[in-house]
């Protein structure tokens, strides 16, 4: 059964475990992002908007103890807290100077690959 709601294309997707709960977070040419349950197909909380341009990468990681969502598209890097997390201190919006076609997270560090290169953030 397909995950429905994207309003465009699903141009990324992983899956990952959030609040102990296995699940999928996908981007859209729609430049959102959403959350599902992996089990379902439900979607979980509403869909992170803040893309100008359709997003191209998505990645989760833990930060402290809390589930740490990253998005590319454009120029634009997202990095969201979980909404079930205990705290939601961490949104960061990053603009880089050339558009990000994938991104890839460990730990503390975002590597971008740009037109340009490897951008390394490090949180």
């Amino acid at each position: 059964t397909p995950f429905t709601g994207h309003t465009g294309a699903v141009t990324a997707v992983t899956v990952t475990d959030l609040d102990g709960h296995p699940a999928v977070v996908s981007g859209s040419n729609d430049r959102s992002v959403r959350v599902w349950d992996l089990a379902t197909g439900a979607p979980i909380g509403t869909p992170f908007t803040g893309h100008t341009s359709w997003v191209r990468a998505v990645t989760v990681t833990d930060l402290d103890g809390r589930p740490i969502i990253v998005s590319a598209g454009g120029h634009r890097l997202i990095i969201a807290s979980w909404p079930g997390s205990r705290e939601a201190d961490c949104d960061l919006v990053i603009e880089l100077s050339s558009p990000i076609n994938a991104l890839a997270m460990t730990g503390q560090v975002i590597a971008c690959a740009t037109d340009l290169g490897i951008v390394l953030i490090e949180l």
